[in-house]
């Protein structure tokens, strides 16, 4: 209206959908309008286009279905190793401790979306940068949150200086900020990240930690099979953590990772 009101004429409203009751009460304050389904109304003389009854096709579900919680930890297991896709489904079940059925659903999906195709050889994972990408936003978005732990702290200034120092329980390992520093000191951790398979007890009797509703340690639970000989998760998952923040540094230190070889 305040376009109008100041000479910008004529004007056309652009929306999502427009029922045909609200697109006239539009036309009727004098605006021209337009909708993605296709209904509009155009009158710019000579100019006249009138469409309406037009509906808005929802996307099929196929289309817009996000992994699954069990497909996201399989899919990082494929990740980790580009030979792990091409496994028997007995493997791949006894390696990470899924159904049958599921990790055939997921390869199902995968192919679907043609992230792996078969050959005579087997079947190969495609484009393993594009997956990655599509993986880590599903991951942050839809797994992490409920991996989410609690909050703690460490117990003085000098260990928080010296965290690098510390020796983590069994089957607990740093990701995210810390994790960052640990692979090549480029990014100064604000926030740690500890995943774990444990308790949080143990990271109190072990690490000199405390429950702390406002600390900067995050602790969540470890998702994957399997321990490692590192005090590091997998640098696939440190990728995944930086870029799921919205700190321009943590995504710049993200990409250096993923430039250097995951």
């Amino acid at each position: 209206q305040k376009m109008k009101q100041d000479g910008y004429t004529p004007v056309l409203l652009i929306a999502g959908y427009i029922s045909p009751q609200q697109m006239m009460k539009v036309v009727d304050a004098g605006f021209n309008v337009l909708d993605h389904a296709g209904n509009c109304y155009i009158n710019i003389p000579p100019l006249y286009i009138h469409i309406t009854g037009q509906k808005l096709d929802k996307p099929k579900e196929t289309e817009t279905k996000v992994f699954s919680e069990s497909a996201i930890k399989l899919i990082f297991y494929f990740l980790l190793d580009k030979a792990n896709v091409g496994k028997t489904y007995r493997k791949i079940a006894e390696e990470t401790g899924y159904s049958l059925g599921a990790i055939k659903n997921v390869i199902e999906e995968m192919t679907r979306r043609h992230h792996i195709i078969k050959t005579p050889k087997g079947r190969v994972l495609m484009d393993w940068r594009k997956l990655l990408n599509e993986w880590q936003v599903t991951y942050n978005q839809s797994l992490k949150p409920k991996l989410f732990l609690k909050k703690m702290k460490l117990g003085s200034p000098e260990l928080r200086r010296n965290w690098q120092d510390i020796k983590l329980p069994k089957n607990s390992y740093w990701g995210g900020e810390s994790g960052a520093n640990l692979i090549d000191g480029y990014l100064t951790p604000e926030i740690l990240t500890i995943y774990t398979d444990g308790d949080s007890v143990d990271l109190i009797k072990t690490a000199k930690m405390l429950p702390s509703s406002d600390g900067d340690i995050l602790v969540y639970k470890k998702f994957w099979t399997g321990e490692a000989d590192s005090k590091m998760v997998p640098k696939i998952l440190t990728y995944a953590d930086l870029m799921g923040t919205n700190s321009a540094r943590n995504i710049e230190a993200a990409k250096i990772i993923l430039e250097n070889g995951l």
